[in-house]
C-alpha cells in the first residue's frame, strides 16, 4: 500500500499534547491543542475543532473554529468524537478560576459554534495528568471515561438526551480496575464500542504481574464487568489499541517490552461469545516493530483491521501502516450480496476452467470435485463430492479466519459438499461460508445437572 499526501491540511500550526481524530461515516471530527510560542508554561491557551468529509479518496474541509481558550497555560491531550445523533464532541483539561483542574466538555450541532455541555474536577484538582476518552453510545448518548496517574480506578459519566428530566449528566462513578498507579494512563487505555450498546476497554492491570485485560460497559445496565486476562506481560505492556467491527467482533493490538524497550507487536482477536484467540505477532519483528510507539488501530473495522504506529528512534521518525485482511462479509454485517462471499453460489458467473471456479467478486479460487455418483430409483442419487475453498487471508502463512471441517480431515482446504456450523460461519453447500451474526444468548440448567446455551443468530443468504 502506498500512501500519498491528500485531504489537504487539517492544521498547518503548532500544536501542544497531540491531536484527536474521529471518524463516522463519511464525517471527520479534528481537535487540538493550539500551541502559544508567547505564553508561559506548557504554551497551550486554546482548543480549536474543524470537521471534513470524506469524498472520493480526498477529505473537505470546513475551517478551524476556536472551541474555547483559557488563561493559565496548562493543559493535557484532548479528546473529540462524533454522538450516535450526529453531534459533535470535544473534552479537555486545564484550570478553573479557581486553579483547580477540570475537564471540560463541550458540544456542537453544526461543527461551527460549541457550548459547555459540563465540567467537573479532576480526580486529585492539583494535577492534570487524568487520561480523558470521549465514547459515543447508542440513542445519542455520550460517555466520559477518564483515569487519573495517581489512581488505580476508571472514573465515568453518561451523558443523556432522553432523560426523563431532560437532557443531563449521570452521576460520576468510579471502579477500581488494578490500574498501575503513579503512571501515565494515556498509553495504558483504549476503548471501543459494538452494535449491542457496549463499551469494550482494553487496558494493562497491575497486581502481582502486569497484564492486558478487557472490560466491558453495559449501557442498558450501567454496569462494568472485568473479563478475563488476555495476555501476562514478562515486564510491561505498552499502548493497547481495539478495533471493532459490526458483527461484535474485537480486535486488540499493543506493545510488549524487553529490557525496557517496546519490541513486539502482538495480536489478539475475540468473535462475539467466544473466547480471545491465542496471540501472535501479525508484522512479524525486527527493525520495523522494535521501538514502535502510539499504536492506534481504527475504531471500527470494516474489510479490513488497520493499525498504525510510529518508531520512536531518530529524526524522523517514521510512521508505519499495517492490516489484517477479514473474510468477506464478517465485518459488514450479514451479507447483502453472499455471491461475493466464498464458495460456489447460484446467484454469480465464474470464469471457469476444467472444474476449477474463480469468483469476480473476490478472486478467490473453489473447487469441485464429485468421486463417487450412484443412481438411483425415482431421480435419487447419491454423490459423495468434494470442495476445495481458497482461505480468504493468511497470517504468517498460516489461513486466518478460516474454518475447517470437524467432521473429516481430506486435506488442506478440503471439506466435504456437506452443510455444517462452526463457531464463526455457516458452511453451506458448494463451500458457501456465511459470518453467523449472534443476536443473544441463553443459559438454561436442565435436571441441575446439564447446562443449555442456547444462540439466536442472524443470517442473509439471497438478495435481500
Amino acid at each position: 500500500t502506498s500512501f500519498t499526501a491528500g485531504g489537504g491540511t487539517g492544521y498547518g500550526g503548532a500544536i501542544g499534547y497531540n491531536f484527536d481524530l474521529y471518524q463516522s461515516g463519511s464525517q471527520i471530527a479534528l481537535a487540538w491543542l493550539y500551541y502559544n510560542s508567547s505564553a508561559t508554561g506548557d504554551h497551550t491557551t486554546a482548543m480549536y475543532f474543524r470537521t471534513g468529509t470524506l469524498y472520493a479518496g480526498d477529505i473537505s474541509w470546513k475551517s478551524p473554529v476556536q472551541i474555547t481558550h483559557w488563561s493559565q497555560p496548562y493543559s493535557w491531550p484532548p479528546s473529540v468524537a462524533i454522538g450516535s445523533d450526529g453531534t459533535y464532541w470535544a473534552a479537555g483539561i486545564w484550570q478553573d478560576s479557581s486553579s483547580k483542574y477540570n475537564i471540560w466538555i463541550y458540544k456542537s450541532t453544526d461543527g461551527s459554534s460549541f457550548s459547555l455541555s459540563a465540567n467537573y474536577l479532576t480526580s486529585n484538582t492539583a494535577s492534570r495528568y487524568e487520561a480523558l476518552q470521549l465514547i459515543p453510545l447508542t440513542q445519542g448518548r455520550v460517555m466520559s471515561l477518564t483515569s487519573h496517574y495517581y489512581n488505580t480506578t476508571v472514573r465515568w459519566t453518561v451523558w443523556n438526551p432522553l432523560s426523563p428530566g431532560g437532557p443531563s449528566w449521570a452521576q460520576i462513578q468510579s471502579l477500581n480496575m488494578s490500574l498501575p498507579s503513579n503512571t501515565y494512563k494515556w498509553n495504558l487505555m483504549s476503548t471501543t464500542t459494538t452494535p449491542d450498546g457496549y463499551v469494550h476497554l482494553l487496558f494493562e492491570q497491575h497486581t502481582s504481574t502486569y497484564q492486558m485485560v478487557w472490560s466491558y460497559y453495559n449501557s442498558t445496565s450501567g454496569q462494568w464487568i472485568t473479563g478475563p486476562n488476555i495476555y501476562t506481560c514478562s515486564s510491561q505492556c505498552l499502548y493497547p489499541t481495539i478495533s471493532s467491527d459490526t458483527l461484535g467482533n474485537l480486535y486488540a493490538f499493543w506493545m510488549v517490552l524487553s529490557s525496557g524497550v517496546p519490541t513486539y507487536l502482538t495480536y489478539s482477536s475475540k468473535l462475539k461469545w467466544q473466547n480471545w484467540s491465542v496471540t501472535s505477532q501479525p508484522f512479524g519483528s525486527g527493525t520495523n516493530i522494535q521501538n514502535a510507539i502510539w499504536l492506534s488501530a481504527s475504531r471500527f473495522s470494516s474489510k479490513e483491521v488497520l493499525l498504525s504506529w510510529t518508531l520512536n528512534t531518530t529524526s524522523p521518525y517514521k510512521v508505519f501502516f499495517g492490516s489484517i485482511p477479514l473474510p468477506s462479509g464478517i465485518a459488514s454485517g450479514p451479507p447483502l450480496r453472499p455471491w461475493s462471499s466464498l464458495g460456489l453460489t447460484p446467484y454469480e458467473q465464474y470464469f471457469t476452467q476444467t472444474g476449477e471456479y474463480v469468483s469476480p467478486g473476490n478472486g478467490l479460487l473453489t473447487v469441485s470435485q464429485t468421486d463417487l455418483s450412484f443412481q438411483g430409483r425415482n431421480g435419487l442419487t447419491l454423490s459423495i463430492t468434494r470442495v476445495y475453498v481458497q482461505p480468504f487471508t493468511f497470517l504468517q502463512g498460516n489461513p486466518f479466519n478460516y474454518e475447517l471441517s470437524p467432521y473429516v480431515n481430506i486435506g488442506y482446504g478440503w471439506q466435504l459438499n456437506l452443510p455444517w456450523v462452526g463457531p464463526q460461519f455457516l458452511h453451506y453447500l458448494g463451500g458457501e461460508t456465511f459470518p453467523l451474526f449472534y443476536l443473544n444468548t441463553t443459559t438454561t440448567t436442565s435436571n441441575s445437572t446439564h447446562i443449555v446455551n442456547t444462540r439466536s443468530v442472524e443470517n442473509h443468504q439471497t438478495e435481500d
